[in-house]
C-alpha cells in the first residue's frame, strides 16, 4: 500500500474546478445539492505520488526536513484552506450540504496521536461552520466509519453521518437476496448504536 506523497502541501487551486452552472441548474430543477470535495492522486490528480494506483485514503504527506506529524499538519492546513474556499462558494450558492472531507482514512483513523487528529478536525469543522450555514458532514469510506479518531466524538462534530457504503457482501458474483440482506444486517448491527440508527432510519 502506498504511504508517501512527494511533497507535504496540498495545492488549493486545483480543488476549485467546480461547475457552478451545474449547481445552479440543479437548484433550478428543484434539486438539493451536496458538495463533496474529491482529492485525486496520481497522474491526473492533485498530489503526485509514487504509485499512480494509490487510493487517496492511504496518502501520508511528507516534507523534507519535517517530521511525519509536522508534514501532516502542513498538509492539513493547506487542505483546510481549500475546503474553506469551497465552503464560501457553497454558502454563496445556497448549497444544502457540504462534506468537509471524503475517505481521508489516513487522517481520521486513530492509529497515531488520536487526540491531535481529533483536535485538528474539530478546529477545521468549527471554522467551516462559521462560513457555511448549511449541513456539514464527512463522507467516510465503508471501512472507516468505526475506526475514526475517538469514535463518536469525531462524528459529533458533524450534522449527520455520511458513508460511502460500498460494503463487500459476497465473495462470488452471484448470490441470493437473502444472503445479501443477512450480510447487510450483520454489518449494520456491528456498528455503534449511534451509527446503526442512521442506517436503519
Amino acid at each position: 500500500m502506498f504511504d508517501r506523497v512527494e511533497h507535504g502541501m496540498f495545492q488549493p487551486k486545483c480543488i476549485l474546478r467546480f461547475p457552478l452552472l451545474l449547481l445552479q441548474d440543479a437548484h433550478q430543477r428543484g434539486l438539493r445539492v451536496a458538495l463533496v470535495p474529491h482529492l485525486f492522486v496520481g497522474e491526473a490528480g492533485v498530489l503526485k505520488v509514487a504509485d499512480p494506483e494509490c487510493w487517496h485514503g492511504a496518502i501520508k504527506p511528507v516534507s523534507k526536513g519535517k517530521s511525519d506529524t509536522e508534514a501532516l499538519e502542513m498538509f492539513f492546513v493547506s487542505y483546510q484552506e481549500a475546503v474553506k474556499r469551497l465552503a464560501k462558494i457553497a454558502e454563496e450558492n445556497c448549497v444544502e450540504v457540504l462534506a468537509a472531507g471524503r475517505e481521508l482514512k489516513s487522517m481520521t483513523v486513530s492509529d497515531e496521536e488520536p487526540e491531535k487528529k481529533l483536535q485538528m478536525w474539530k478546529t477545521f469543522v468549527m471554522e467551516v461552520k462559521t462560513i457555511f450555514t448549511g449541513k456539514v458532514t464527512y463522507s467516510s469510506n465503508w471501512d472507516e466509519t468505526n475506526e475514526v479518531v475517538q469514535g463518536t466524538q469525531f462524528w459529533n462534530l458533524f450534522d449527520f453521518v455520511s458513508v460511502n457504503a460500498f460494503f463487500p457482501h459476497a465473495d462470488t458474483p452471484t448470490v441470493k437476496g437473502t444472503a445479501l440482506l443477512s450480510s447487510y444486517l450483520a454489518l449494520t448491527f456491528s456498528m455503534p448504536l449511534s451509527l446503526s440508527s442512521f442506517f436503519l432510519s
